[in-house]
């Protein structure tokens, strides 16, 4: 099943809004007046202005416009990957209360049609498996966790367009690039961009392009100013490297600080 994403709305006079945030920090009369000029100025005028702000940087301009999008039938890959994005607002079909047995799923590009078969059939398998636990009468909340992690999910998303802009380039040319999903989920949005809204249709490649740092460990920044710590995590390396031991499906052994202290640096870098 191929998924797809949708530029639903987008604020009123989006690039009026935009421009007067730009003007308003080097034109004199009020934010009202700036407004006002920027609504008679004209579409034109206002994208020419918003492509000279955002050339020169100053991207914060963006988080006027708000954006609302959805996204049908994508993996759950793809959500789990755009919930990462935390200046965003979600709304997820429910796994709890929605009854998930024709939802279909997505499939990964295989080498031969021997490996798709195992999947197909393994997928059918695990849906036959929820259908039977419903049947039984197992709450949908419970017979949820025999879905298969490639079931499609449908939500809604809205964020300003900076985000949008960011979670954009992420899909298509950062970490989302090497997923033939999220990069074709990025692309739809830039095209819709280019149609509708072309003043947001910014794309930064080069941005991930960057060579690795080669860090070598160095000593540790001595603060210069008087800062006074009121309160914090308690134990935060040893969770900290917990939670790295977690995220590779390990239990922590009993690490020594200086162990603790090598892991913290390594995370850092």
């Amino acid at each position: 099943m191929q998924g797809s994403v949708s530029i639903l709305n987008v604020s009123p006079e989006a690039a009026a809004m935009i421009a007067s945030g730009g003007r308003i920090s080097t034109m004199d009369g009020t934010a009202g007046e700036i407004y006002a000029k920027s609504l008679a100025a004209g579409q034109e005028k206002n994208e020419k202005l918003i492509g000279k702000v955002l050339s020169s940087g100053h991207t914060s301009v963006l988080e006027h416009c708000y954006v609302n999008l959805s996204f049908e039938n994508v993996s759950v890959l793809a959500e789990q990957f755009l919930i990462e994005f935390r200046l965003a607002s979600f709304t997820v079909k429910s796994r709890r209360y929605v009854d998930f047995s024709k939802a279909g799923y997505v499939s990964p590009a295989f080498a031969d049609d021997a490996q798709r078969v195992v999947f197909e059939n393994t997928a059918a398998s695990l849906f036959r498996t929820y259908d039977a636990l419903e049947a039984a009468g197992i709450p949908k909340e419970d017979a949820r966790f025999v879905l298969p992690y490639c079931f499609c999910s449908n939500f809604f998303c809205s964020m300003n367009a900076r985000e949008l802009v960011h979670v954009m380039n992420e899909l298509r040319y950062g970490r989302g690039k090497e997923i033939r999903e999220l990069q074709e989920l990025g692309e739809s949005l830039f095209s819709q961009c280019e149609e509708k809204l072309p003043f947001l249709a910014v794309r930064k490649p080069g941005a991930y392009e960057k060579a690795p740092l080669p860090l070598r460990t160095g000593k540790l920044l001595e603060p210069e100013a008087q800062v006074t710590l009121l309160d914090g995590t308690q134990e935060p390396e040893r969770l900290i490297c917990r939670a790295a031991y977690l995220a590779r499906g390990q239990q922590m052994p009993e690490l020594t600080q200086r162990e603790q202290t090598e892991l913290l640096r390594a995370l850092l870098q």
